[in-house]
């Protein structure tokens, strides 16, 4: 009962590691994110492009994790970004 408790901490805190990792991405991102459906996005394209690269850069740096908290992260940095991606589409619909 002890040993499965402890796993169990031991989980709840990789969670939250994982959580404040995905919180310093999406720090990176925010500007960016932001401009997205912008005039300048709509133009250039830009800010995309630099939302992918970010990732890709972070995700990278990330694989030194445990494969289940790196597929984690990953699985809830995918729903933050197409969350993120949707609301802005949402709020900039008048462009």
């Amino acid at each position: 009962k002890r040993f499965t408790d402890v796993l169990e901490e031991f989980g709840a805190i990789s969670e939250l590691c994982g959580t404040i990792l995905l919180d310093i991405v999406y720090m990176d991102l925010q500007s960016h994110l932001s401009e997205l459906f912008g005039k300048k996005w709509l133009t250039s394209g830009g800010p995309l492009g630099t939302v992918d690269v970010t990732m890709q850069d972070y995700s990278s740096d990330f694989r030194h994790l445990k494969t289940d908290l790196y597929e984690l992260v990953m699985h809830k940095a995918q729903k933050r970004l197409i969350v993120s991606y949707i609301s802005a589409m949402l709020q900039k619909e008048s462009i």
